[in-house]
């Protein structure tokens, strides 16, 4: 009633089952989502549903409550503003599926990026293990490297080689 009073439009959706009753909250109703814990996932979809709805054309001029002034008060003005056309799309159950459809959607994308945000969090994870091995393997090349050549040096000056050779024969 206020819609049509104030901007002459009827609103044919409108409910108002979700505030709270005076007298005693029996007409209150919480609204349901998917918090439940539960993934969202496309197969909740019906893909046969219509998505089309029904366009209503209005014209306007002035609000009901607005052009009731002017004519009381006897306004000579009243005729000045010309009506415009207006499209007017009511709120079905076709939009409220929409709204429950998009909802969803935004639920799994939401849910992509949470795992794609793991998925690069653990990775990089394992690329610094890797790197941290990468680095311990290097540094104890390097040590086995230096003992190797200590090793070799004192073979070759002491005569040692059969053992020189049994080390690059190893090798």
């Amino acid at each position: 009633m206020f819609s049509e009073l104030f901007t002459g439009t009827t609103i044919h959706s409108a409910t108002s089952d979700h505030w709270e009753d005076v007298t005693g909250g029996a007409g209150y109703s919480k609204p349901t989502g998917a918090k439940g814990g539960k993934d969202a996932s496309i197969a909740d979809f019906d893909a046969n549903k219509p998505t089309k709805s029904t366009r209503e054309h209005l014209f306007m001029r002035y609000s009901p409550l607005v052009e009731r002034y002017l004519i009381t008060h006897n306004y000579e003005t009243i005729n000045n503003v010309k009506k415009w056309k207006c499209v007017l799309t009511q709120r079905t159950d076709i939009q409220k599926n929409c709204d429950a459809k998009f909802k969803k959607f935004k639920e799994i994308s939401n849910q992509s990026v949470q795992t794609k945000n793991n998925l690069i969090k653990e990775y990089k994870s394992q690329c610094k293990k890797a790197d941290e091995q990468h680095s311990k393997n290097k540094e104890d090349s390097t040590v086995q490297m230096k003992y190797f050549n200590a090793s070799m040096k004192d073979k070759l000056r002491n005569d040692k080689y059969p053992e020189y050779a049994n080390i690059m024969t190893a090798i």
